[in-house]
């Protein structure tokens, strides 16, 4: 991946002036943030009934769910041996405990399997197993996974950073309308590699997330991508403007956090008194000093463009 710059737009204060003294930034926690929505966006789960057999068929080793189930028969006939008659069957699943009955209904629907069935066709047997078993204990499962998915986002630290420096609403608002200052950060993956922040786009959307329950349960490294941007990266498309992309630090919320990256390019805000020029360049403490920019507008547009300072005396 080739290094890539990202902008930070502040106000002009001491704390700005110790990102650049420390090369050290404040990660924010979710609730602080100006979003209502942030870390907590309200993700549709389809869980119609083939959404629960395929979610059951893919997750559980049959070999395993037999022997449990085997097992579970077991008890219920005193431990000798038994005849799985339908009388036997439904004595059983009256008795069963619903860990057990959700163990038979996932033997049911590989069994339905092995003998061609369609899904569409599992569908319309599982009533008669006890499907209601295998919908209310994936409800739980899921409702357990957002429930720890939203405890780890509280307590996540945030930084948030911009993908351009020329962008009139970031100088608005988060600059002190346009007399702050914005930081060039150039970070290389060897820089992110090493640290334990997860760095993450955000992706904006103009409706809600649709989840595959599949999703809660798939480790793979490319789904752990996916589900991170959708539960801690996701906004509804009215912040697009920002192209925010942000470091996250799992449980370093309200505290400062070592850059990854060199401070590369400084700009200054059109509305910025020029004497304070030196003393932000004097704030910078890295062995290369980073290059300094006034934002300008461009004559005939809507546009700020960067004009190049010479600090080196100053």
């Amino acid at each position: 991946m080739p290094p890539v710059t990202l902008f930070k737009y502040r106000e002009l204060s001491e704390r700005t002036l110790d990102i650049l003294r420390t090369s050290t930034m404040w990660f924010a926690t979710p609730a602080s943030l100006n979003d209502t929505f942030e870390f907590n966006v309200p993700y549709y789960i389809p869980l119609s009934a083939h959404e629960v057999v395929k979610a059951y068929e893919a997750r559980f080793d049959i070999t395993r769910v037999a022997q449990r189930l085997l097992d579970a028969m077991m008890r219920h006939a005193g431990g000798t041996p038994f005849e799985p008659t339908p009388r036997f069957v439904k004595n059983f699943l009256t008795q069963a405990t619903p860990e057990d009955r959700r163990l038979y209904a996932i033997g049911f629907i590989h069994f339905y399997r092995q003998q061609g069935l369609t899904t569409e066709q599992i569908v319309q047997h599982i009533p008669h197993v006890d499907g209601m078993a295998l919908t209310d204990y994936l409800e739980k499962e899921l409702r357990e996974a957002a429930r720890r998915n939203h405890a780890i986002g509280e307590a996540c630290g945030v930084c948030s950073l911009a993908g351009t420096p020329d962008n009139r609403l970031m100088w608005a608002h988060y600059a002190r309308s346009n007399s702050g200052i914005c930081i060039g950060i150039t970070f290389d993956e060897q820089d992110l590699s090493s640290t334990g922040l997860i760095p993450l786009p955000v992706a904006y959307e103009t409706e809600l997330p649709k989840v595959d329950p599949m999703q809660f349960f798939d480790r793979s490294s490319d789904n752990v991508v996916e589900m991170l941007t959708l539960l801690y990266g996701t906004k509804h498309v009215d912040w697009a403007y920002e192209r925010e992309f942000r470091l996250i630090a799992p449980g370093g919320g309200n505290a400062t956090h070592r850059i990854p990256g060199r401070i590369t390019h400084v700009f200054f805000g059109e509305k910025l008194d020029p004497h304070k020029f030196p003393d932000i360049r004097n704030a910078v403490h890295q062995d290369t000093m980073p290059d300094f920019f006034v934002m300008m507008r461009e004559p005939g547009t809507w546009n700020y463009v960067p004009r190049a300072v010479d600090l080196r005396d100053a």
